[in-house]
């Protein structure tokens, strides 16, 4: 285990914070397209539950441009993905970076990893070989429905219950088909983040089923905003995000005040369970989130 997590902006190490318990099952969720203030706005009871009782930044920022394969890169490579050339022209990745991803570290020290997602480029976010299972969901049509997101979870619960899975991955991406399709902040697009949070509550009740709640972390992030009907620009609807997470190692009840990159995920992920982080990555473990050890 590490001593204390890098910073790798200053090459510092913050060996005053240690995680007091390692977690066992990490769930990373990614509901593509939620506002900051959708999320304040809307009735979203599972997610108010985890910032209650964990922490939360109402202004995390993507990379640009804020589109969703360019965010999801340097979300699990932890890196500055457009920055470092990962994506091409329009947002559109050349495919898989050669640097290792949460989810290949993950695998690579014996933890068994799931992905479960409703949109074909997902694929990237790791190496083929990490992933013990791995699920897509292909409608076959341009205008998905709540129940793609809700398949996407059930699917997931499954395999949480019979794989005894350490590290889950869930990409919902609904709530940004209806802020193309109906726009950002409308009616549809309210009701379709109400649904995903109803899905990350479905989660949460089969966490507390298996008696893993006080062992699993849970971690409710996003790649980009919008307005209007798009997304993908340097403004404040697209660029800042809310970024939350939940469990063992994690304040309670706490708003983090400083900077949250997108990239700033993996590092904060592969801490709390425990990995060394991979030198190529830009980010660094959020540590003010971090509780003291007891």
């Amino acid at each position: 285990m590490n001593q204390g997590p890098v910073n790798n902006r200053t090459g510092e190490n913050d060996g005053a914070v240690q995680p007091a318990k390692r977690a066992e099952l990490l769930v990373l969720c990614s509901i593509d397209g939620m506002r900051p203030d959708a999320l304040r706005a809307a009735d979203t009871p599972a997610m108010d539950s985890i910032i209650a009782r964990g922490a939360i930044c109402w202004h995390a920022r993507t990379v640009a441009p804020s589109e969703t394969l360019p965010a999801h890169l340097s979300m699990f490579y932890g890196v500055d993905a457009p920055a470092r050339g990962l994506c091409g022209e329009g947002g559109l990745t050349p495919g898989r970076p050669r640097i290792p991803g949460l989810l290949d570290i993950a695998h690579e020290a014996g933890l068994k990893v799931g992905a479960f997602y409703n949109w074909g480029p997902m694929c990237v976010i790791s190496q083929p070989d990490s992933l013990d299972v791995s699920y897509y969901i292909n409608q076959r049509r341009r205008h998905r429905t709540a129940t793609d997101d809700d398949a996407v979870v059930r699917v997931a619960i499954e395999h949480l219950e019979t794989m005894s899975l350490n590290v889950i991955y869930l990409y919902l991406g609904v709530l940004d088909n209806e802020g193309h399709q109906e726009g950002w902040m409308s009616p549809a697009y309210m009701a379709a983040l109400e649904n995903a949070d109803r899905c990350v509550g479905w989660l949460v009740e089969a966490i507390a089923r298996l008696g893993k709640t006080d062992s699993t972390v849970l971690m409710v992030v996003t790649d980009h905003g919008g307005r209007g009907y798009a997304h993908g620009d340097e403004s404040d609807e697209c660029m800042i995000i809310p970024w939350m997470m939940a469990g063992p190692g994690i304040k309670q009840g706490y708003e983090i005040t400083g900077p949250v990159r997108i990239f700033d995920t993996a590092p904060t992920a592969a801490w709390l369970l425990g990995l060394d982080l991979p030198v190529e990555w830009d980010g660094c473990p959020v540590t003010e989130a971090l509780a003291q050890q007891c």
